[in-house]
C-alpha cells in the first residue's frame, strides 16, 4: 500500500489500521531505514512515530505497540537492537502522561505475548540501569537436552529471568516518570 503524499507520521498512524501482518511487515522495512541513518535522524523520527502513536486508541496502541515489539524479534537484530537504544531514550523525552501511557500498554502486550515472545522482546527492553542490553549479553535460548532436570528446569529458570527483567523494567519506567 503505497502512500507518497502523506506525512511520514499520518503513514505512521495509518499502520494501526491495518491487518497485524502488514503493519509488523512495514515496520520491520521502516525499523531497517531507520537503522541506517545517523542518530539525530532517528531521534527525530522515532520522536515523530511516538507523537503519532499518542493520539490513538489504546486498542490502536495496543495493536502497535505489539506490532513494534513484534517487529523487533523478527528483524536483523543488530538493527532492532540499534533502534531499540534510540527509542526509549527517545521517549523519556516525552511528558508523564505519554511515558505513563506507553508504560502501561507495554507492560499489558508484554503480559498477552506468548513465551518465546517475551523472551526476545527482552532483548529490546530496557534494563534497570535505562540501557537496552547489549546484544552479547541478551538471553539466548537454553539447550534443555543439557539443562539438569531437562524442560521443567530450564523453563522455570527462563520464567524466572523473564518476569525478573520485566520488574526491573517497571521499576526503572516508574522512577522516570516521577521524576519527570
Amino acid at each position: 500500500m503505497a502512500m507518497p503524499h502523506m506525512a511520514p507520521e499520518q503513514r505512521w498512524k495509518l499502520l494501526a489500521t491495518m491487518p497485524e501482518l502488514r503493519r509488523i511487515e512495514i515496520m520491520m522495512a521502516e525499523f531497517v531505514e531507520l537503522a541506517g541513518v545517523s542518530e539525530d535522524e532517528r531521534q527525530t523520527r522515532l520522536h515523530a512515530m511516538i507523537l503519532a502513536e499518542s493520539d490513538l486508541s489504546e486498542d490502536r496502541l495496543f495493536d502497535m505497540t505489539k506490532a513494534r515489539l513484534r517487529a523487533w524479534t523478527r528483524m536483523d537484530q543488530r538493527a532492532a537492537h540499534t533502534v531499540a537504544q534510540s527509542y526509549y531514550p527517545v521517549l523519556q523525552t516525552m511528558g508523564a502522561g505519554i511515558q505513563e501511557r506507553f508504560k502501561s500498554v507495554e507492560e499489558r502486550v508484554f503480559d498477552s505475548l506468548p513465551w518465546e515472545q517475551k523472551r526476545l522482546s527482552l532483548r529490546f527492553i530496557p534494563n534497570d540501569e535505562g540501557y537496552v542490553p547489549d546484544l552479547v549479553e541478551s538471553i539466548e535460548p537454553v539447550d534443555e537436552a543439557e539443562v539438569p532436570g531437562g524442560n521443567a528446569a530450564s523453563r522455570e529458570e527462563m520464567e524466572e529471568r523473564v518476569l525478573t527483567s520485566w520488574e526491573r523494567f517497571r521499576a526503572w519506567v516508574t522512577a522516570l516518570t516521577r521524576a519527570a
